[in-house]
């Protein structure tokens, strides 16, 4: 069960027939260890490697340095196909 899911379902209260206020999960048991590691509390921050490498993508496309996001997108998309087309090419 996925964590955040298991911490809100712990948080749950219903309504008993008699009217009290009861957790939604009286017992918990584990029945396998987990096989992965726990995921860290926060998310990684992946600012500095984009933005360490947005330069050498505008340097490997060949674009100036003020050019507009969406140009470099576009750009890089029809360079990446290109390649890919010629690598299908040659190993055809």
């Amino acid at each position: 069960m996925p964590m955040r899911l298991r911490d809100h379902m712990r948080e749950m209260k219903v309504t008993d027939e008699a009217g009290n206020s009861v957790p939604l999960v009286s017992e918990e048991r584990q029945l396998a260890e987990a096989r992965l590691p726990s995921p860290p509390p926060l998310p990684p921050d992946l600012r500095w490697p984009v933005l360490r490498h947005r330069p050498c993508d505008r340097i490997a496309t060949g674009l100036p340095f003020d050019q507009a996001r969406a140009t470099l997108g576009a750009h890089q998309f029809a360079s990446l196909a290109l390649l890919f087309s010629v690598v299908c090419a040659l190993f055809d």
